[in-house]
């Protein structure tokens, strides 16, 4: 048992090195184990604030494990400019998730959770998925924009990428649509780039 755990903790330490584009204040890059657990707590947080009545326990799965294959495929940034990256994204994760499953055959479940959220075919899953969307930007708000800016990015192009990611849950729609408004409020603090 000791080698098993072993090895799935020199798996889990792989996913904190895994860096993320979302940038902090300092200049530091959130990796992936950050970014996982924000998404679990926060989809539990939210589940309860608007008595959906979901899993607590599928949340936090899912939240955990959402983005578990960039261990071996990396992550892919939203707003890269490298069509490459967004276009070889569903077959590195693929041979990714192959990977995970060979090296964790023993850990059922686990490939169970992460098949389950990749199909979306629940509340929890695509619940989760929707929430990935949000709290990124609502770091980045935190930080006065800091890493909007640092990639160049506007106002509008934070609309359409949000817009077309987070339309199937009502009350995350809607969480979504006060997020863009207080955005566009304070634009001029948030984004040295302006939309045109």
């Amino acid at each position: 048992m000791l080698d098993k755990s072993l090895e799935f903790l020199k798996f889990l330490r792989k996913f904190e090195e895994i860096k993320r584009t979302v940038y902090r204040p300092d200049g530091r890059e959130e990796n992936d184990a950050e970014h996982s657990y924000q998404i679990a707590m926060m989809a539990w947080f939210l589940s309860n604030e608007f008595d959906l009545k979901l899993s607590t326990e599928k949340l936090l799965k899912y939240g955990l494990v959402h983005d578990l294959v960039e261990v071996y495929a990396g992550d892919t940034p939203a707003y890269s400019a490298d069509l490459q990256i967004h276009q070889s994204k569903k077959e590195r994760e693929e041979k990714a998730f192959e990977r995970i499953t060979k090296e964790f055959t023993h850990f059922e479940e686990l490939i169970e959770t992460i098949t389950a959220y990749e199909k979306k075919e629940d509340e929890e899953s695509i619940f989760v998925y929707e929430i990935d969307k949000i709290i990124p930007a609502l770091n980045l708000y935190m930080d006065d924009g800091y890493g909007w800016n640092k990639m160049g990015l506007t106002l509008e192009q934070i609309k359409k990428e949000k817009r077309s990611k987070v339309k199937n849950v009502k009350q995350l729609v809607d969480l979504l649509e006060e997020t863009l408004e207080r955005f566009e409020k304070e634009e001029g603090k948030l984004f040295t780039l302006k939309s045109v």
